[in-house]
């Protein structure tokens, strides 16, 4: 009976010892090991049950090359959470020999676009992946702050489909999306040191400004991105030392070193369209809403003729209204040069950065400014069209445009 005592009274010890260990630890999974809290550990959310799944393979091989970089630093984690049309979705981590390791799996393939299913990742990459810093990539298709709603049908269970709006994310042939709106739920309050955005048109004020809560640094494009992504090779390095403004530079000088090559036919090549990446500060973003405010008090309604510039094509966002955020200030500023250069001095402390090549995706970069919107045209067209694709939905909306237009 004594030695049992012993034991048990030994036992707490060992166990008390272990809870006020100046090395924090974390259980995980009964078959993972304990893990001593990284520097950094990034999560790539990749949504890739949709007509990119081929390139997220040529993705995934490009993250082992980078984490099998020299210039990774050490106290690091790579996670991926990878739904894709081939099996269940799983976390999984490249370690630094390139090897996958699985750390968890997900039932229900087409809840990737979910806030629940993105909540119980991001709880789950932090549990098992304790950093003093974290960054996120969102990978798949998007649209900006537009919504499902009032977008053109797609063909059901086809692997053609023709995008339309849709937000974040494309799960599954059905063509679940997620709203922009729902993913700041999903994430706001875990404050991300930085949010890279690896698909199109998400560097929008109405995403930047939903997203204020859930990072205080935004990589993204404005405009369609290159199906080949950013050059994770090359990235992933940067990434995990949290330089994802030289990481923004990696993805420019890729498309722009291929800008206007074409294939052996003499056709375009596939990464030669252009791009155009801006990094953000998000912290800024609140002034600058303010700043907006002051503009449409001062005047809302665009001069006769006026020409927006866009940042989409037609063709793959139908009626997407995301056009230049610049251009269209200075329009309504028109003659008052100095609200103009008050509202200008907010928007260079958020678009800290911006890289663009001549043309993208066909379109005339020549105005481009790093950063897109909506544009409400006048007290009737906010009555009639006010709402399409969801824009009412939008914080930007609340907080900024419905403070004019009412």
């Amino acid at each position: 009976m004594k030695n049992l005592s012993k034991l048990i009274y030994s036992l707490i010890a060992i166990l008390c010892f272990q809870s006020c260990s100046d090395e924090p630890k974390v259980p995980g999974d009964p078959l993972q090991p304990p893990t001593v809290i990284a520097d950094r550990a990034v999560l790539v959310y990749m949504v890739a049950d949709n007509n990119l799944s081929g390139y997220a393979a040529d993705d995934i091989d490009e993250m082992k090359t980078g984490m099998q970089s020299s210039d990774v630093p050490d106290a690091c984690r790579w996670i991926v959470y990878y739904s894709g049309p081939d099996h269940k979705p799983r976390l999984m981590e490249i370690d630094r020999d390139g090897n996958e390791n699985i750390i968890a799996q997900y039932d229900n393939a087409d809840l990737s676009v979910t806030v629940s299913r993105m909540q119980s990742v991001v709880s789950d990459f932090k549990r098992l992946s304790p950093a003093r810093n974290y960054g996120m990539v969102l990978w798949s298709h998007g649209t900006g702050w537009i919504s499902e709603s009032g977008s053109v049908a797609e063909t059901i269970g086809s692997k053609n489909d023709v995008l339309s709006p849709l937000s974040f994310g494309s799960d599954g042939y059905a063509g679940k999306r997620m709203k922009i709106t729902s993913l700041a739920k999903a994430i706001s309050g875990d404050k991300f040191e930085f949010i890279y955005f690896d698909c199109c048109h998400m560097a929008s004020v109405e995403v930047a400004y939903e997203l204020r809560h859930a990072t205080n640094n935004l990589v993204a494009s404005t405009t369609e991105l290159g199906v080949k992504g950013m050059p994770y090779d090359a990235n992933v390095p940067l990434l995990l030392k949290g330089s994802y403004d030289m990481a923004a530079d990696n993805t420019f000088n890729f498309y722009n070193r291929l800008y206007g090559t074409v294939d052996k036919f003499g056709d375009p090549d596939i990464s030669s369209y252009g791009c155009s990446i801006s990094t953000l500060y998000l912290p800024a973003i609140d002034a600058l809403a303010e700043a907006t405010r002051d503009v449409l008090a001062f005047n809302a309604v665009l001069p006769s003729g006026y020409t927006a510039v866009p940042h989409y094509r037609e063709a793959v966002v139908p009626g997407g209204n995301m056009f230049d955020f610049d251009h269209y200030i200075r329009a309504l500023c028109g003659d008052d040069t100095r609200l103009y250069t008050l509202w200008r001095s907010q928007f260079d402390l958020v678009v800290k950065n911006h890289k663009t090549t001549p043309r993208v995706f066909y379109l005339n970069a020549a105005d481009f400014s790093g950063l897109s919107t909506n544009i409400i045209r006048s007290q009737e067209e906010f009555d009639s069209e006010g709402d399409k694709n969801g824009y009412r939905e939008t914080a930007w909306w609340a907080d900024v445009v419905s403070t004019v237009f009412n």
